[in-house]
């Protein structure tokens, strides 16, 4: 995250490509679909690790709801 920052608004919109593997990847997408994780990874006052734990309990909470709904079983849909 220290390398986003670096790069801050003006050095990532010169990035045509992104990839990466396991938390890369992870990182990568966060970065071009969420608007809200870009505006905070360059958000230089905000401290990465709050930044982190903000991320973190909106996707726990996420989970939680899509168990609650029954999206969340982990079962396949039957097969016809």
């Amino acid at each position: 995250m220290g390398i986003a920052r670096a790069l801050g608004g003006d050095g990532w919109s010169q990035v045509t490509h992104i990839g990466g593997a396991s938390g890369g990847y992870w990182f990568g997408s966060q970065m071009v679909y969420s608007q809200s994780f870009y505006d905070k990874v360059l958000d230089a006052s905000l401290p990465v690790e709050d930044l982190l734990t903000d991320w973190g309990e909106g996707y726990a909470q996420a989970q939680l709801d899509a168990v609650a709904a029954g999206d969340g079983t982990g079962r396949l849909p039957a097969q016809s």
